[in-house]
Formats: C-alpha cells, sequence, structure tokens
C-alpha cells in the first residue's frame, strides 16, 4: 500500500536471516515454504555468552531465527496488505514445541532452515501464522519446531 510503512523485521544481532528462497504456494502443506541459509562466523556474538565453557548457540536464538522465517514468509505471501498499518507479535495463546538434537558450535559452518507455513486462522486478535520447521547445521537436522507462530495485527 502507497505510504505504508513496511513491516521490520529483525536487525543487528537479532538478524539470522540474510538470504532466503520462499515458494509461496509451496512446502509440506502447499500453503508456503521458506528456505533459509547462513555462514556460522566463529567469532558471532553469542558463543561467549552461553553457559561458562560452552560455546554454543543457544537453542532460543535457533527458535527465533524460525520465527523471522516465518515473518519473511508472511511478506512474501502479502498477508500485510489486509492492514492498515499492520505489525508483528507473538501469538502468545498458542502453543509451540521443539526438540534439540544437537548444538550449533563455532567450529560449524552452515546453518539452515526450513519452515513450512501450515495454517493461517483470521480473528479479531489479527492474522496468526501457523508454521512446521527445521533447523539444519552442516546437513544435519539438529531441531524441529512444530507450531511455530506468529501475528500479525493492526
Amino acid at each position: 500500500t502507497p505510504g505504508q510503512v513496511p513491516l521490520p523485521l529483525a536487525r543487528g544481532r537479532l538478524a539470522f536471516i540474510k538470504q532466503a528462497s520462499v515458494a509461496v504456494d509451496g512446502g509440506a502443506h502447499g500453503r508456503g515454504y521458506l528456505y533459509a541459509s547462513q555462514p556460522i562466523d566463529p567469532q558471532d556474538w553469542y558463543f561467549p555468552y552461553h553457559f561458562t565453557g560452552d560455546p554454543v548457540m543457544p537453542g532460543s536464538l535457533g527458535v527465533e531465527a524460525v520465527l523471522e522465517g516465518v515473518k519473511v514468509l508472511a511478506l512474501a505471501k502479502g498477508l500485510e496488505n489486509g492492514f492498515r498499518a499492520p505489525r508483528f507479535a507473538l501469538a502468545s495463546e498458542t502453543c509451540t514445541s521443539w526438540r534439540y538434537r544437537g548444538q550449533i558450535t563455532p567450529a560449524h559452518r552452515r546453518m539452515e532452515l526450513e519452515v513450512h507455513l501450515r495454517e493461517a486462522t483470521q480473528n479479531e486478535a489479527g492474522l496468526t501464522l501457523f508454521a512446521d520447521a527445521s533447523v539444519w547445521i552442516d546437513g544435519l537436522r539438529i531441531y524441529e519446531v512444530k507450531n511455530a507462530s506468529v501475528r500479525m495485527m493492526e
């Protein structure tokens, strides 16, 4: 919409998606698919801030990358067009589950993630997007996230 302020995505230290490929009608559910890949820098800011002697990317940051992927997918699909002044929010009443099967360490080279949009529901609170996702490190799937949810609202 002309004059509409674009929805902000993460910047700075929380910008985990620098490049992404999107298929707006793709994915496991045919409602949208995102693939993103990013190199791992052994000097990344979060490594020294995990538990002492355990320099890994905190698992919550991998989940944050997934939520960012859901937002990028929403924008690629143009879902903000039904709003006058949209913003993103967490859908706090939903239940997201995840499993960690590995960690991202300074020795790894590349993080990848996939997001499969499962459902989008509209109600008085806004448009809530539900997705399933995976995070990979050097070709090995290490996170599975079910029901990752993001809300777009006025």
